[in-house]
């Protein structure tokens, strides 16, 4: 594999050498990395390499250590560590500065080809995990993966469970601790508290007090593995994924002097929740709970509505999610307030906004809670009664009385077609609830006769109190309850398609149309007016039932 050449040495050799530096190795540690890695330099240029790379010169002789005999006295090992026997390379202690180590680190976080990204989509999870899951064991990321802490017992034991399996039930809290032992404090467990800021711990690897040095070198095998995870994690994405990723970098990301650190559970347990089908559903729900949320809902208190959205999207964030839209969601849901005073002030602060000016969310709420306790505070300054309300309620209910008489024109029993008589407002108006039917199907003659091209019968389950004792219809009398049913068949199934039928919809829209131009134009509805009404109806419906 070719790298750039950096002053004379590879990008691969300054990454390994970062590595080791953060281990604060001795001068032998060093100089016999750069031996093991360019074993064809001189003294002279391995002297060059270490004053260039480490900022500082060294007159004395250049150690002339064996691997063995650094194992013996370096920073890593000890007489004292115990001897540890592995069946597979990667489930002992990987060391990126020795030769074999180095393979093995390069081999466990080699980048996937373009053609081999993963996509991070609910639709792809099991690709996700199951690639996951195979580098997991290959690559031996042990109990970072496979014994998260995520309980504590009533004994004071802590719970480990797999992160592959259980990251759903391992919340955000959990991770950043086992984060925080690997990198901030080699200590800490479940009951310690997270700092307030991500700052890596200085290793004592090279500490006088063995059990200090033996620690501190657990602690940096264990980052190894740590970030072995997260550059492997990171190879497995786009860069438009990646660049989502980088989104949440303050919570996997650790500061030090020499530059920033990634923990790879961290990373890999955002991940596994993006994809995750249960937590995309229950995010997506919160946001829609916050996108609908209108002052009407919450009695036009602006307090209360504020806190409900503000507390939907925390649970979002717990959850693991983002709600880039939530400030747009706030003011819609702000400008629903009916107090025009109220309302113009959320307005101007969306238009600058709008215009580029950085707007914080909790800024808004709180000036939005604050005029609302303002306006409340002053007499008569906390008005919610839009005056248009009145108009739509009383508008609305009209309409709605209108529909259920016309429907009721058409149900069994009742006559297919109804009239009022002329005379507009006047409420003394005698028969203002005439059926208009022709005369002519009121008058039982003989049981079935022939007119306008149809057969019709007389059938007498067709009655109207004061109008009409049976009535001349399309279906035989013996037929009446089979052509109920039919009717009640269609209406029904008439119903369920218009919700999904754009037809329907525009038929439902001119009906609508037509009643309510006639409720704001007439007091009572005019029998011209009826016909015509009726003739929309009957035209939408599609078959006869008379």
């Amino acid at each position: 594999m070719s790298s750039r050449i950096h002053n004379g040495v590879s990008s691969e050799f300054l990454e390994q050498l970062k590595v080791l530096r953060r281990g604060t190795p001795n001068n032998n540690d060093i100089f016999q990395f750069i031996r093991d890695y360019y074993p064809d330099r001189t003294e002279e240029q391995i002297r060059e390499i270490f004053q260039i790379q480490i900022g500082r010169s060294y007159s004395g002789p250049i150690p002339n250590v064996t691997n063995q005999e650094l194992e013996e006295v370096g920073t890593m090992t000890t007489r004292t560590t115990p001897e540890t026997f592995v069946t597979e390379p990667y489930q002992a202690n990987i060391h990126p500065v020795t030769s074999e180590g180095a393979k093995l680190f390069l081999k466990a976080t080699q980048e996937l080809s373009d053609d081999k990204k993963l996509e991070i989509k609910q639709e792809k999870s099991q690709i996700f995990i199951d690639q996951v899951t195979t580098d997991a064991q290959n690559f031996g990321w042990g109990g970072l993966v496979y014994g998260v802490p995520y309980a504590i017992n009533n004994n004071g034991s802590e719970v480990k469970g797999n992160l592959l399996e259980l990251y759903s039930q391992m919340d955000l809290d959990v991770i950043l601790k086992q984060a925080y032992k690997t990198w901030g404090n080699s200590q800490a467990d479940l009951s310690t508290a997270l700092p307030a800021t991500h700052s890596v711990e200085v290793l004592r690897t090279g500490d006088q007090d063995l059990t200090v040095a033996n620690a501190a070198k657990a602690n940096f095998y264990r980052r190894v593995k740590s970030r072995m995870i997260a550059k492997r994690v990171k190879g497995y994405l786009s860069l438009s994924d990646w660049n989502t990723l980088k989104n949440r970098s303050p919570q996997f990301t650790w500061q030090s002097d020499d530059g920033d650190e990634w923990d790879g559970p961290t990373m890999l347990w955002i991940l596994l929740n993006v994809i995750n089908p249960e937590i995309k559903v229950s995010v997506n729900d919160l946001k829609e709970q916050i996108e609908s949320a209108r002052s009407n809902k919450f009695n036009h208190d602006v307090k209360k509505m504020t806190d409900f959205m503000s507390t939907k999207l925390r649970e979002i964030k717990e959850k693991g999610g983002t709600h880039d839209d939530f400030l747009l969601h706030l003011y819609r849901a702000l400008e629903s307030v009916p107090n025009p005073d109220f309302k113009l002030e959320i307005k101007r602060s969306r238009r600058e906004w709008e215009k580029g000016v950085t707007q914080n969310p909790d800024n808004v709420i709180f000036d939005a809670i604050r005029m609302y306790n303002n306006m409340k505070g002053e007499k008569g300054g906390w008005k919610t009664n839009d005056p248009k309300d009145a108009k739509i309620v009383a508008l609305t209910t009209r309409l709605d009385n209108m529909t259920k008489i016309l429907e009721a024109a058409f149900e069994g029993g009742k006559s297919s077609v109804f009239a009022t008589s002329g005379g507009g407002g006047n409420k003394n108006s005698q028969d203002s609830t005439k059926i208009d039917i022709e005369d002519w199907r009121k008058k039982k003659g003989k049981d079935s006769v022939e007119r306008d091209g149809k057969t019709w019968y007389w059938c007498p389950h067709h009655k109207f109190p004061g109008q009409f004792d049976g009535l001349y219809v399309t279906h035989p009398p013996d037929k009446h309850d089979e052509w109920k049913q039919k009717k009640a068949e269609y209406r029904k199934s008439r119903g369920k398609k218009d919700k999904d039928n754009s037809n329907g919809d525009k038929k439902k829209l001119t009906l609508n149309g037509s009643l309510k131009a006639a409720l704001t134009s007439c007091t009572n509805i005019s029998g011209e007016a009826a016909k015509n009404l009726i003739r929309e109806y009957k035209d939408s419906q599609g078959q006869d039932f008379q």
